[in-house]
């Protein structure tokens, strides 16, 4: 890992993780949980949203939402029921 700090180690889990679904671990943006190059699928009407996270593991309303989060479910439930 080449260091033994803290974001390091999250950094290098990360990367295992989306290499695992894209074939690649650097250089690929995501949420850390989901790469966004595998969440967007071709002919859907895709949502990225900036801070907002795949998993309530570990979210909070305040500083960490979730896709579920009440404030963040009316900026996409749109486009899931179009």
């Amino acid at each position: 890992m080449g260091s033994d700090t803290p974001g390091a180690t999250i950094e290098f889990a990360v990367g295992q993780g989306y290499k695992q679904v894209c074939g690649a671990a650097e250089g690929v943006w995501g949420d850390g949980i989901t790469p966004v190059e595998t969440a967007h699928l071709a002919g859907a009407t895709c949502v990225t949203l900036d801070g907002v996270f795949h998993t309530p593991l570990g979210s909070d309303e305040k500083d960490r939402p979730w896709y579920g989060s009440p404030r963040v479910l009316d900026q996409w439930i749109d486009a899931l029921l179009a």
